[in-house]
């Protein structure tokens, strides 16, 4: 997976959505299933009952619940980033140090306090 969510992406992962209009209102929930079974709801409604149509509450609903979902998908990716990065050198600020190739042998360039701090963790 690229370092990016896109909208194909998160549309990809839904597996259902449905649709509730609260009754004696003009409010729409949509109700987003993604493939691990985690729901995500949104919501509409409409001030003035005679401009209601249930066609543009369910397009405005399902555009609320999908912009949390882009939220989580976010933050998942960044989470898969952040793990990949501490399964190389957990909590190392060493890592984050540029390496230089001195006679095939690969050198990293740390300064003292950060040697200090390596060695105290």
């Amino acid at each position: 997976m690229k370092n990016t969510v896109t909208a194909d992406y998160i549309k990809s992962r839904i597996t259902d959505v449905h649709y509730t209009s609260v009754p004696g209102t003009t409010t729409t929930i949509c109700s987003i299933i993604v493939e691990n079974g985690f729901v995500v709801s949104g919501t509409s409604a409409c001030v003035d009952p005679n401009n209601f149509d249930r066609e543009t509450g369910e397009e405005i609903a399902f555009d609320s619940a999908f912009e949390k979902l882009w939220e989580l998908e976010g933050y998942l990716l960044k989470e898969r980033i952040h793990q990949e990065q501490d399964e190389k050198c957990p909590g190392c600020p060493a890592c984050e140090q540029e390496e230089k190739v001195t006679g095939g042998i690969k050198v990293r360039v740390i300064s003292l306090d950060d040697l200090i701090k390596n060695l105290m963790h």
